[in-house]
């Protein structure tokens, strides 16, 4: 195969897979600083517990999707900054999370064995993570959205429903 696709479980058992390694690593090297280990596991982690929280806050079911998770904030971001275009967009996007956190790990590998220099760096982190977050979400917030749909077989009967529907709604309907 010339190409792998995991999606979200194969994510989720990539994830486990290293949380258990790092676990193991720690078990290993007891003079390791435990929080080392939470600082490499931090992103995924903290990305989401705050999306539960942000989506109970919100009164939003907490298992069904949305974008608004902060690697879709800055990627709607830079795509909207730098009018670039989606494929461009998301490579920068992976790429400045990737080097950011790759930074972190490399600090905090100076400071392998202290764990109060890697709860502060875990701290800083949740910091900037929350602070970002924010602005970007304030940023997307502001561009006004069009909604626009398209509509294939729109003079049947339930195309036309879904016209009717959607006019409702605000959206600007289109019709094949």
């Amino acid at each position: 195969f010339n190409m792998l696709y995991l999606g979200d479980s194969g994510s989720y058992l990539l994830g486990f897979i290293f949380s258990v390694f790092l676990i193991s690593l720690y078990n290993w090297n007891l003079n390791l600083s435990p929080y080392f280990i939470i600082l490499l596991l931090w992103y995924p982690c903290y990305e989401t517990l705050f999306s539960i929280i942000r989506k109970k806050i919100f009164s939003k079911p907490a298992m069904e999707p949305d974008s608004e998770h902060l690697h879709q904030l800055i990627f709607f971001l830079i795509k909207k900054k730098f009018n670039l275009k989606i494929l461009s967009a998301n490579i920068l996007t992976a790429n400045i999370i990737n080097i950011y956190n790759l930074l972190i790990f490399l600090l905090a590998t100076k400071f392998i064995y202290n764990s109060k220099a890697q709860g502060m760096l875990i701290l800083l982190n949740l910091i900037i993570y929350t602070v970002i977050y924010f602005k970007t979400l304030s940023y997307k917030n502001k561009i006004k959205w069009k909604k626009i749909a398209l509509i294939f077989g729109v003079t049947g009967q339930d195309g036309s429903y879904l016209s009717e529907f959607l006019v409702k709604k605000g959206y600007e309907v289109h019709g094949v």
